[in-house]
């Protein structure tokens, strides 16, 4: 996959080049990575008689009214009402070409979120669209997605983008994951999770346990992670580290706990004492729940450099850490 220059989509100058930046999508191929974050289902109409409180739902209807008015903030208001009943809309950003276009018997298409109001529910600040021949706005047939987006970049806007990154880059994807495992778990191809990522069909999203494309996306990256992982291990085990022989400290210092140490943590410093034997570097994390004794141990493997003449640091992450140890 090839990292061309954003700049080369059309709609995309320097001024939305630098708000994709903080998006930290600097090449067109970064756009198929950004996922949605959630998804909105505008593949249905609505009846406005249907429409219950707190729901995102999609309605169609004939503009009845629309008033603008002074109500401690100046608002729009549009009634919009279709065989089933009347929806109130209210706007209180908009402009005097909204206001124009909103006129009676235009056909308008909405997408929101409803509210309880004294004479049943309303919307606020709905996307809409106007419907006529000019216009006719067939209903998609996938759910539309929505994107992580940064000030300045409206959400219609970086869908778009990502639309054009998806055209232009998505056949020049390198297939990383083996055929084989690929069969096994039923993932498809990256190609198709992309697809079925950023444009997925509703019964696949929602009838499924579990969104296969998705799950493609995660076993990749933790494997890739994994991979990672190996490749540190393998460079820092190519370096040499002084091998900590000596370790009589221990005893002395493990006889002065007040406490018997566990056989979890008796087991985990005979590891950390076989390790620290080696002439490779140590890696190795340590987890527990709060007061299971990872200090203690921490302390032990110290005096193990302090036996062998070496020097160890104790790190705390916060202040407050740093003085309970």
């Amino acid at each position: 996959m090839r990292n061309v220059e954003l700049t080369e989509l059309k709609g995309v100058g320097p001024a939305v080049k630098t708000k994709l930046e903080k998006l930290n999508i600097k090449t067109q191929p970064d756009l198929l990575f950004l996922l949605p974050t959630r998804y909105e289902n505008k593949t249905f109409i609505k009846d406005i008689g249907s429409l219950v409180s707190d729901e995102e739902a999609q309605i169609e209807g004939k503009v009845l009214v629309c008033n603008i008015v002074y109500r401690g903030r100046r608002m729009m208001v549009v009634q919009l009402a279709d065989e089933t009943g009347v929806l109130t809309v209210r706007f209180f950003t908009f402009s005097k070409y909204q206001a124009a276009g909103l006129k009676p018997n235009t056909i308008v298409r909405c997408f929101g979120k409803t509210r309880q109001a004294g004479s049943g529910v309303e919307m606020i600040h709905p996307s809409y669209q106007i419907i006529n021949n000019d216009n006719p706005q067939p209903l998609p047939k996938t759910l539309t997605p929505v994107y992580p987006t940064t000030k300045g970049l409206p959400q219609a806007k970086l869908r778009q983008i990502v639309s054009l990154g998806i055209q232009k880059q998505l056949k020049l994807t390198d297939e990383l994951l083996p055929e084989l495992i690929v069969k096994e778990m039923g993932f498809g191809t990256l190609e198709e999770a992309l697809i079925k990522i950023h444009n997925p069909k509703p019964e696949e999203f929602y009838n499924a346990d579990s969104f296969a494309p998705l799950k493609r996306l995660v076993a990749e990256e933790l494997i890739a992670n994994q991979l990672a992982l190996r490749r540190i291990k393998k460079t820092t085990q190519s370096n040499p580290a002084q091998a900590m022989i000596r370790s009589t400290l221990i005893k002395e210092l493990a006889g002065r706990l007040p406490f018997t140490l566990t056989h979890s943590q008796e087991r985990v410093v005979n590891e950390i004492k076989e390790d620290l034997r080696k002439s490779v570097p140590m890696m190795r994390l340590l987890q527990g729940d709060v007061g299971s004794g990872k200090t203690v141990v921490a302390a032990l493997a110290m005096s193990i450099a302090a036996d062998n003449e070496t020097q160890s640091v104790l790190m705390a992450p916060t202040e407050l850490l740093a003085e309970q140890h």
